[in-house]
């Protein structure tokens, strides 16, 4: 189910709107210094019971991220929410594959883009200059 603030902030983005959805409780909020243990529990709470999340093994919580988004796709997918990059914790939000694909019919590619990063290898997340 897509979050009624994810829609808003697509809709219009404001400061209004970008501030409930860094409210909005299906974020999921990692800290540079989570262990792989703690990221895998914060992102099993925001997954439906249909959806199975093994361990993860990264040394960094980027890296967890990375590998749990690879475990989930492409039934789910994790993606940075932009507007807490440039924190010590991040933002992140986890919907299922058909509900990207909804939102990115709706507002087009670029502009989920530019409110919700995929994921990747590379940049580090927390560690790298990112690309936006």
């Amino acid at each position: 189910m897509i979050p009624k603030a994810v829609q808003l902030v697509l809709e219009s983005p404001n400061d209004e709107t970008i501030d409930a959805l860094l409210e909005t409780e299906q974020l999921v909020w990692v800290d540079w210094r989570a262990s792989p243990g703690d990221v895998v529990a914060e992102l099993r709470e925001s997954l439906t019971e249909l959806a199975v999340l093994a361990a993860v093994a990264g040394p960094g919580p980027h890296q967890s991220i990375v590998q749990a988004n690879a475990q989930l796709v492409p039934a789910h997918e994790i993606r940075l929410c932009k507007d807490s990059a440039g924190a010590d914790t991040l933002a992140f939000l986890v919907l299922s594959g058909p509900d990207w694909r909804s939102l990115e019919s709706r507002f087009g590619v670029a502009g989920v883009g530019e409110r919700f990063y995929r994921v990747q290898a590379s940049p580090d997340l927390y560690e790298d200059q990112l690309p936006f």
